[in-house]
């Protein structure tokens, strides 16, 4: 989970950290990333109060990280964080946090999505959505002590509100394929996904918006003749080409 650097972000964090969990923190000690990750897994760096992370798997160092994250900080633009991810091989997470903001990118493929939901008063972003949505109902549990949960009729415990699952996009999962975009669609309406290819920015006063940081690139079908880098292969031949007789 990625938190904001808020001063509510340690009562969230101690309310959805597992025993196993680590901690990454902002510059002001309060938690910034949550979560469990292996050592190499994780690339991280620092330039004054700006944190940059590279979770999955990419083949960045550290060296590189932290320069990135120093440019970052002089140019004072997020921007930087898209332009970055469009020159990184892997599969991986990117996450920032500048001057009271976060933004948080997945792959362009959609095989790492990010997601977010308001947990608390905060915006708090993650890779999974059933974790967002467990979070309703383990912080409505902290902030009421000893009440009593509520149940259905068969005596089972019911949801939080935010962490019930919408039937209809239950449904929809059941069809194969599963009809674009619902693949990517949450089953807790109270969770929101970040398209992929696009990033989310949570602002210092909270406010949420997604961004674009990749685009399909132009067809190769426009090229007079298909560049090297679109992977094509001419198949003329002059007439005297080895092994091809001359029409």
């Amino acid at each position: 989970m990625v938190l904001p650097d808020h001063e509510r972000a340690p009562a969230v964090a101690a309310a959805l950290r597992t025993p196993t969990a680590r901690t990454l923190t902002h510059a002001s000690g309060r938690p910034w990333l949550v979560g469990h990750w292996l050592d190499e897994e994780l690339t991280v760096a620092a330039a004054g109060p700006t944190r940059l992370a590279v979770i999955g798997r990419c083949p960045i160092g550290a060296a590189r990280l932290a320069a990135e994250a120093a440019r970052l900080h002089d140019l004072d633009r997020l921007d930087h964080l898209d332009r970055l991810a469009r020159t990184l091989p892997g599969s991986f997470h990117l996450v920032a946090a500048h001057d009271g903001r976060i933004r948080a990118l997945g792959t362009a493929s959609g095989l790492r999505l990010v997601f977010h939901a308001r947990l608390a008063g905060l915006t708090v972003t993650a890779d999974r959505a059933d974790v967002l949505a467990a979070g309703h109902a383990d912080i409505l549990a902290a902030d009421r002590p000893g009440a009593p949960s509520a149940a259905d009729p068969a005596g089972m415990p019911v949801p939080a509100a935010g962490a019930e699952v919408e039937p209809r996009r239950l449904a929809a999962r059941l069809l194969w394929p599963v009809p674009h975009p619902l693949h990517h669609l949450p089953l807790w309406p109270g969770v929101t996904a970040v398209p992929p290819g696009h990033h989310v920015t949570v602002e210092a006063g909270g406010a949420v918006r997604h961004g674009r940081w990749w685009s399909r690139p132009s067809r190769c079908a426009r090229w007079p003749r298909p560049p090297p880098t679109c992977g094509g292969r001419s198949t003329r031949r002059s007439p005297s080409a080895p092994g091809r007789a001359a029409p």
